[in-house]
């Protein structure tokens, strides 16, 4: 072996150690939540007519204290290692502690999990909870086939028709067809981005399995305010046109990746088409780990977290709109359209 081999093996080696050292760095780095302390909200009286709760990528429960809606309903979390190297189910002891927390073990503690694309982290664990909870799992005809495959009886299965209201209590809520955000093509590949879901999905399967479906915007109209739940930081262009909302709960999973531009176009199809006052960032958390309050951001492997959350609150202070932060687990309300507590 000539000198000038060796020299070029060892400089190899040291490129490989050092790529694998910057990988580790990254895989561990946490973005902090310090630098947003002062735009979280605080937390609402008990007397609250409407709260929202955060729980963590878009699962979000929304009560006025005689019913209760959720999106999602995801509390698997499963580790990255777990999606890389096997196939994965709905944990059920995620599941039940997670309704545990909110109030919500029981027959008949809700009435309605709206699944808002058919990814795994949003579609995979609302049968389950459906299950436990007596509601009806709502969203597209892929999420149907997720619901299908767990054996959710086909009475606590609906696909609503383009415009559809549905009514629980004195919610209403419309399912408007969006789109995801873009994804790197590999991941679009794995994920069956724009790729339907066309027989009943019967877990434990890969996470490749779990495929889009359709994307939706979810608009929820109460008395006490109206909102905008944005399951994927994605839009079609002018599907939110005609409804107007107080509150825009806005999905920034990988919205940190994209331009300056296409983080404009989507405060507006989000924020200006629908009047929203108030802006609130969500699915920013790690979604490979435990959640609590002290879950972290998704890292720069994964996403950008400051930058996305820069955009959003530079967008919101140039249209003079009030951008907040929630943390994982944490609960706000609304009363007459307002937020409470400010």
């Amino acid at each position: 072996m000539t000198t000038r081999t060796r020299l070029t093996i060892k400089a190899l080696l040291l490129l490989l150690v050092l790529s694998i050292v910057v990988l580790v760095v990254l895989a561990s780095w946490r973005p902090s939540l310090t630098r947003w302390q002062a735009f979280l909200l605080p937390a609402p009286a008990p007397a609250t007519p409407l709260q929202i709760t955060w729980l963590g990528t878009a699962t979000v429960l929304v009560s006025d204290g005689d019913n209760a809606i959720m999106t999602d309903g995801f509390f698997s979390r499963q580790s990255l290692l777990q999606l890389a190297t096997g196939d994965i189910e709905p944990d059920l002891a995620r599941i039940e502690a997670g309704l545990a927390r909110v109030g919500l073990d029981r027959p008949g503690a809700l009435d309605a999990v709206v699944v808002l694309h058919s990814h795994y982290d949003h579609a995979m664990d609302a049968p389950e909870v459906a299950r436990r909870t007596g509601a009806r799992v709502i969203g597209s005809e892929s999420t149907a086939n997720v619901s299908r495959g767990w054996d959710l009886p086909e009475v606590q299965i609906h696909v609503p028709e383009a415009g559809e209201v549905m009514q629980f209590g004195r919610f209403e809520l419309e399912l408007v067809p969006s789109a995801h955000v873009p994804m790197l093509p590999f991941i679009a590949r794995l994920t069956g981005h724009g790729e339907t879901i066309d027989a009943p999905l019967r877990p434990p399967a890969p996470v490749s399995a779990w495929k889009e479906g359709q994307s939706y915007a979810l608009v929820v109209r109460h008395p006490q305010g109206r909102l905008l739940i944005q399951g994927s930081a994605g839009f079609a262009g002018g599907e939110l046109a005609g409804h107007e909302v107080d509150v825009a709960l806005l999905s920034t999973g990988s919205l940190g990746r994209q331009s300056s531009r296409y983080i404009s176009r989507y405060f507006e199809e989000t924020v200006l088409t629908t009047g929203a006052h108030t802006v609130i960032p969500m699915h920013w958390d790690h979604f490979f780990s435990m959640l609590d309050r002290n879950t972290h951001p998704l890292g720069p492997l994964l996403d950008d977290f400051h930058g996305a959350m820069d955009g959003l609150r530079q967008q919101s202070e140039q249209h003079e709109r009030d951008f907040r932060m929630l943390e994982p687990l944490a609960t706000f309300g609304l009363e007459d359209g307002r937020l409470t507590g400010d």
